[in-house]
């Protein structure tokens, strides 16, 4: 049990050190990511599961499963490609330490199994987070910034009310209780979770928090932040069938209209963005292989941010007639045809492990979503490559990190059965083709923006939310 304390206490402890003594920024960062990669990984391959009650029935339980563990991969993969992108460049230490803190933070979050502990290790992540968001402090970061902290604490809000009112049925905060709890509990549980996941229509503060931070907080935030809503929601699934149902559903309308809104998109950030809330909608889909996905499309997610950082304009259109560099374009290549699901990539496992547990009623809907992402990250794949020198702001080492994990998983994982290839194959063709029959030009398109507006947000969360109580979300 020592190991799954220190995933936790390690990373939060050592980042005061380095605080005091900034130099050990240059050494302390990498153990800890390693350290966390090498232990998810272990638990992956002996699929050993941990579970630690810390102070009896209404206190801390910590979980580490399976689904926890790719989690946990996915942040230290995440964490590593950002500590690769950061260190040529002139971050100050101290941007260094909060990236250890977040991912002590994040691990804290993956492991918690009881209700009242993973709101306060979400909330303590938040904070973190937002002052990420702000660096370095220019205007639009500071309102991005706080943006994002209150529309995640009127979603934790709601989680922590449902919270209480679980423990006040059940005298417990074990996430099992909540299938006695009242189904109101389990709505605003579930609604605030939306949020934070950036889920369906209460995510849509994602693209405008997304696309504006810089690079690195971008690929943290698509990559690995947002997973701290969604896993708790794929532990939910499992406890009935109808929360079951409920997430199901949830994941099939935020993968649409992620979908739905990434075809507009112009400032390639943007797109990125509106791709992780349709990405989402996949891992929630699925809820079996959930956390597998989440894993598969953070590391690709983190690294087309880190990757576009390097491009000479976020315009597409621009970009469309300009070219890109044949380094930068590899790499955005690399990672979009893993979402795409592509073989030998890790976002090929992924997605067929996903489509051998989506439900009948799923499929049409989830492929529609698959055909819509070719679609829409099309616009990447066909960019001009050109051979110039190599842009200051591109993290290669960070790629090829990225890269080598999509493509280790996609080995090791397979499968090797070609209905399952030719299948993969097809929907990214027939992508390309929606893309090259027109639907590129929808770009063009200029979307209203007042669904991003904060108070229409949070108007919609609620209507949201009491959806949900209507519906009887019935643990």
């Amino acid at each position: 049990m020592i190991p799954v304390l220190s995933l936790v206490l390690g990373p939060l402890g050592l980042s005061i050190f380095c605080i005091l003594l900034p130099r050990l920024v240059a050494v302390v960062p990498a153990a800890v990511y390693g350290g966390t990669a090498g232990w998810s990984i272990w638990m992956i391959y002996t699929r050993q599961s941990f579970q630690l009650r810390l102070l009896d029935t209404i206190g801390v339980t910590l979980l580490a499963d399976s689904a926890a563990a790719y989690l946990l991969l996915t942040n230290a993969a995440v964490s590593l490609g950002v500590m690769l992108y950061l260190r040529p460049k002139s971050y100050p230490p101290f941007f260094h330490t909060l990236v250890l803190m977040l991912h002590g933070g994040l691990n804290a979050c993956f492991l918690s199994y009881d209700l009242f502990n993973l709101y306060v290790v979400i909330e303590l992540t938040t904070i973190i987070a937002f002052v990420l968001v702000i660096h370095p402090l220019e205007d639009r970061h500071i309102w991005n910034g706080l943006r994002y902290i209150f529309i995640s604490n009127i979603g934790m809000v709601f989680y922590l009310i449902g919270t209480i009112m679980v423990y006040e049925t059940t005298g417990s905060f074990a996430m099992q209780e909540l299938s006695r709890a009242h189904p109101a509990a389990a709505a605003l549980i579930m609604g605030g979770l939306l949020v934070k996941g950036g889920v369906f229509i209460p995510g849509f503060w994602l693209p405008l928090a997304h696309s504006e931070a810089e690079a690195p907080v971008s690929a943290l935030l698509s990559g690995v932040v947002v997973k701290i809503g969604v896993l708790p929601l794929l532990r939910f699934a499992a406890l009935s069938e109808s929360l079951d149902h409920m997430v199901r559903l949830m994941g099939v309308g935020s993968a649409l209209m992620g979908i739905g809104l990434a075809l507009f998109q112009k400032d390639v950030k943007r797109l990125l963005a509106c791709s992780t809330l349709s990405q989402v909608g996949f891992i929630l889909a699925a809820p079996p292989v959930g956390a597998f996905f989440a894993f598969a499309h953070g590391v690709a997610k983190s690294s087309l941010f880190l990757a576009v950082s390097g491009l000479s304009s976020r315009d597409l259109n621009r970009l469309q007639s300009s070219g890109v560099q044949w380094q930068v374009w590899s790499a955005m290549l690399l990672a979009a045809l893993s979402i795409c699901g592509m073989p030998l990539f890790g976002g090929f496992s992924a997605k067929v492990a996903a489509f051998e547990q989506i439900l009948s009623w799923q499929r049409p809907f989830m492929a529609a979503a698959a055909v819509g992402t070719a679609a829409v990250l099309s616009r990447l794949i066909f960019l001009k490559p050109v051979f110039e020198p190599l842009p200051d702001g591109f993290a290669r080492d960070s790629a090829l990190l990225l890269t080598g994990f999509l493509l280790i998983t996609g080995v090791a994982a397979g499968p090797y059965l070609r209905p399952q290839w030719l299948e993969a194959i097809g929907i990214t063709a027939a992508g390309c083709g929606v893309h090259y029959a027109g639907v590129r030009r929808l770009a063009r398109i200029r979307l209203p923006n007042r669904w991003e507006r904060l108070e229409d947000i949070i108007g919609m969360t609620c209507v949201v939310l009491l959806a949900l109580m209507i519906l009887g979300v019935r643990p």
